[in-house]
């Protein structure tokens, strides 16, 4: 019998938790035998790869759990001790992750627009048909020129905060891109920052 006790993710606001959570409960209920491998793009203090593993250890499921991340904003090491922490800059350790093993992917590493086009094109193909991609930081009330990414020129908006242009260039709202199905686009409209979009691979 799984507790009942509210997941404790990273920086989000209690709409994205709950986002999170409702998608791993699909991904439990699509996926219901054998190992629930689960990856997250952008470590950085862990709480959300402990939640992702405690969601599925606390339903009797075994979880396998990478994190990758290039410890620039913090220096933590692995979010738990069964996990498999890779260290490195995510466009470049994509390939120690084999092609459609995964079951669920959180990306919430670098949110430039270049980072955020890049980390997915790399990392959809380790997604098994039928498996849950998420995004943080989706809301359309995000404004330009929030949250520097340290990369480039400061007075260039998509080295800001740029995940939700990335996907909408993606045609990702409109389900226009080919083998993916949009699940859930939420967010807090007051927050300054977050929001949680989620797409299913379908073929």
């Amino acid at each position: 019998m799984h507790t009942t006790e509210k997941l404790k993710f990273g920086w989000m606001t209690g709409v994205d938790a709950n986002t999170l959570t409702k998608t791993m409960e699909l991904v439990n209920e699509s996926f219901p035998d054998g190992i629930i491998n689960t990856v997250e793009i952008g470590v950085r203090s862990g709480e959300s790869s402990r939640a992702i593993h405690k969601y599925f250890t606390d339903r009797s499921r075994l979880n396998f759990h990478t994190g990758v991340d290039n410890e620039f904003d913090v220096k933590t090491g692995s979010p738990f001790v069964e996990c498999r922490f890779i260290v490195g800059s995510s466009i470049d350790v994509y390939n120690e992750i084999p092609d459609n093993s995964q079951h669920f992917i959180f990306q919430d590493a670098n949110h430039s627009l270049f980072f955020t086009v890049a980390d997915f094109l790399l990392y959809r193909n380790k997604l098994r048909i039928g498996g849950y991609y998420a995004f943080h930081d989706t809301s359309p009330y995000i404004k330009l020129f929030t949250d520097y990414q340290q990369v480039g020129d400061r007075k260039y908006p998509h080295n800001y905060i740029c995940c939700r242009e990335a996907l909408t260039n993606f045609g990702i709202y409109e389900n226009k891109f080919k083998d993916w199905q949009l699940i859930f686009d939420e967010y807090k409209p007051e927050a300054l920052t977050g929001g949680v979009t989620v797409i299913k691979r379908t073929s």
